[in-house]
């Protein structure tokens, strides 16, 4: 999920949306937020980060989870470079139906978009991402986020943004569910237009519990 206009408005919004939805934990990015960030105030938590050190707007992501929903979530730490303001991992652990508790890596990233210094940015930021899959790469790992890439799933031109991403999914033994599973390909659209430039991909643990994907 993007988000733009970032407020406390905003975030009353978001949250009665996925009340409406009725899921349990979702990937914000494009937050526009700046620093550390925390709300409070309603039914979902949040577990955020803005951009401090960048010198270009926008970015941010973020996690929000129900407070009932029974998660427990940890941010994990991905370092301290500037690259790293635009991932977010998480480790979350869930009990299911049975009383068997579940853990999860989830991680969020937003990849700048192509221009002059996008290749070198995103570079970082898949270094990033390698280093989190290899690190817990004996639990259910998923990554999602705005990567800004066209990887060729609508008929479009693969651009640099695209190769990038299949080559980390390549490197990481990870699957694109956009491409194996996803029921809807189109992630972003205005009245004249539609692309696909947001992902989720899994690693083989993960995949076992994956049932669904929906745009």
């Amino acid at each position: 999920m993007n988000v733009r206009g970032w407020g406390v408005g905003k975030f009353e919004d978001i949250s009665r949306e996925l009340q409406e939805w009725k899921f349990d934990i979702v990937g914000l990015t494009e937050t526009h937020l700046r620093g550390e960030v925390q709300m409070e105030g309603c039914e979902f938590a949040m577990i955020g980060k803005g951009r401090k050190t960048q010198e270009t707007q926008g970015g941010g992501v973020a996690f929000l989870y129900r407070k009932e929903s029974g998660l427990k979530v940890e941010e994990l730490g991905v370092g301290t470079c500037e690259s790293s303001e635009d991932v977010l991992a998480v480790r979350v652990e869930c009990t299911d139906g049975q009383g068997r508790v579940e853990k999860m890596v989830l991680v969020v990233v937003y990849m700048t978009v192509m221009g002059e210094r996008a290749e070198r940015e995103n570079r970082r930021k898949y270094d990033i991402l390698k280093r989190v899959v290899r690190e817990h790469g004996g639990e259910r790992v998923l990554v999602m986020g705005d990567m800004n890439a066209h990887v060729g799933i609508l008929g479009e031109r693969v651009n640099r943004n695209g190769e990038m991403l299949g080559n980390f999914v390549d490197e990481m033994e990870l699957e694109n569910l956009n491409v194996t599973l996803a029921e809807g390909r189109v992630t972003w659209s205005t009245r004249e237009q539609e692309s696909a430039i947001d992902y989720v991909l899994v690693n083989g643990r993960m995949r076992e519990i994956v049932s669904h994907v929906d745009r």
